[in-house]
């Protein structure tokens, strides 16, 4: 796997293409660009911060959106997204606050915590 390396938003914008027809998974845009989906993943948030729509969706890859449809999809996934791990939140939080030290021995003696 590549290192991560300096790689410019332009060069992101460059590789990207237009539409969710043509998008590309993130790691075929890490592999054309030498360096880590976690870049890319970056480069794209900053992308859409200095105004560029940039997609990403796990069925259609990452691109530049040619529609509104394609922008309020991905706006919708995100939104549920969110919600999913808001929901995710409050579920351990709610987890922890109903544990005492028994459930954590338990949990030790089930396997848990790796030992």
């Amino acid at each position: 796997m590549s290192t991560e390396k300096a790689v410019t938003t332009a060069a992101l914008k460059a590789a990207l293409k237009l539409g969710a027809l043509n998008g590309q998974s993130v790691e075929t845009l890490a592999s054309m660009l030498d360096t880590t989906p976690r870049a890319v993943r970056k480069l794209a948030d900053e992308l859409i911060e200095e105004g560029t729509p940039v997609c990403a969706h796990p069925s259609t890859g990452y691109y530049i959106a040619q529609t509104q449809a394609e922008v309020d999809a991905v706006a919708e996934f995100l939104r549920q997204r969110g919600l999913h791990s808001l929901t995710k939140a409050k579920h351990l939080r709610d987890a922890f606050a109903g544990a005492t030290p028994v459930d954590f021995d338990q949990l030790e003696q089930e396997g848990a915590f790796g030992l």
